[in-house]
């Protein structure tokens, strides 16, 4: 992390502020999540849904087509669909599912449970036998969808939690740092935080830099500190403005060497290398013939 310099009136109390480039990336992921959140409800809400129907309808064909072949089409309707995969997916683990029309009436229930259609208005049909001519009008031009599986709903539904959830803790995370206010008395050195107390450089007993790559600073405050005494405080330098200036302004009262060493490598990070000397030059004039 650069090092910044506090260039305002020293005699004056400042205020910190939100730092522009941490909201706007926080908004920036915000919107991100949101529109993950957005796609994953348009997905659970609408798109699945449609594509399950569309597959379900094309198991109903196939069920309505069974029960012909069987000569049971006018009995196809289900009263109780619930009750009816119960039945069939127990017959069905047993593996005792010994009729075509019974394999396809539990494929087409299958598919309408999964998108929350197992119900007896989806599933209640007064006249079978229209129902499927006209099925197979619809069919004859028509592409049956992939079909989904038991989870593909579920998890779309887990993506809108997770979207929006993502994006209302980050706009309260805002919120948040913005009800959050550092104040600097250059005269005295004194930062006070948000919670009320203050420290000067006497306070603090290390500047902890082991995340300053993530700006982010810990204080660990001397134990004769009033509030505070013993404690590590985390200060997060990104967020706002200007408390990393402040942090070294103070670091460089305690710990003057620390400075003065910084500087240094500083100076020979900034130095020119070495430049080789060059070759001496041969001034001799040629000597004359014997």
């Amino acid at each position: 992390m650069s090092e910044i310099h506090n260039t305002s009136d020293t005699s004056g109390v400042q205020n910190t502020k939100v730092s522009k480039k941490w909201l706007v990336r926080t908004l920036g992921f915000a919107i991100f999540v949101c529109i993950f959140g957005c796609w994953g409800l348009f997905d659970a809400v609408i798109a699945y849904p449609q594509r399950g129907a569309n597959v379900a309808e094309k198991f109903e064909l196939e069920y309505l087509r069974a029960a012909e072949q069987s000569r049971v089409l006018d009995s196809a309707s289900v009263a109780d669909p619930a009750g009816e995969i119960a039945r069939l997916r127990e017959k069905n683990t047993q593996q005792q599912l010994t009729s075509a029309v019974e394999g396809a009436r539990l494929q087409w229930l299958n598919a309408l449970d999964t998108i929350g259609r197992a119900k007896p208005e989806h599933t209640t049909i007064a006249d079978p036998r229209g129902r499927k001519s006209q099925l197979e009008e619809v069919w004859a031009k028509k592409t049956p969808s992939e079909p989904l599986a038991a989870w593909d709903l579920p998890l779309q539904w887990g993506i809108t939690v997770a979207g929006f959830g993502a994006t209302a803790w980050l706009l309260l995370l805002i919120v948040m740092v913005k009800g959050k206010t550092y104040t600097w008395n250059a005269a005295t050195q004194t930062l006070r935080l948000p919670g009320g107390a203050s420290l000067t450089p006497a306070d603090v007993e290390d500047f902890d830099k082991r995340r300053w790559d993530k700006f982010l600073i810990f204080l660990k405050i001397k134990s004769s500190h009033a509030q505070l005494g013993g404690q590590e405080l985390k200060l997060d330098l990104l967020r706002y403005e200007p408390l990393e200036s402040w942090v070294l302004e103070m670091e460089k009262t305690a710990f003057p060497e620390r400075a003065l060493q910084a500087e240094a490598e500083k100076a020979a990070d900034t130095a020119p290398a070495d430049v080789p000397p060059a070759a001496p030059e041969n001034n001799q004039s040629d000597k004359p013939a014997a």
